[in-house]
């Protein structure tokens, strides 16, 4: 795992506001459903990205995104992206 890939830049704005919130972050090679999952661990939320582009398909999770939904030991919040 490497943090140093991932730029904090998404939630640095809240570590002032929140700062009994611990974060981590880090990168995982492999099939991405198990490797959130394992990095979860004893999270108390795993947050995850759905960056679906397809109007049609944004009415529905990613397979990643349901495959966590539907098989994590904590709360999941999955956050969509914006259109860019």
């Amino acid at each position: 795992m490497s943090e140093s890939s991932i730029s904090p830049m998404a939630y640095e704005p809240y570590r002032h506001r929140f700062p009994a919130v611990r974060v981590r972050r880090a990168v995982c090679g492999g099939d991405p459903v198990p490797g959130l999952l394992g990095a979860a661990g004893s999270a108390a939320l795993l947050v995850v990205g759905d960056r679906r582009r397809d109007s049609l398909r944004r009415l529905v999770l990613g397979s990643v995104s349901q495959g966590v939904v539907g098989h994590a030991a904590c709360p999941v919040s999955v956050v969509r992206g914006g259109t860019a």
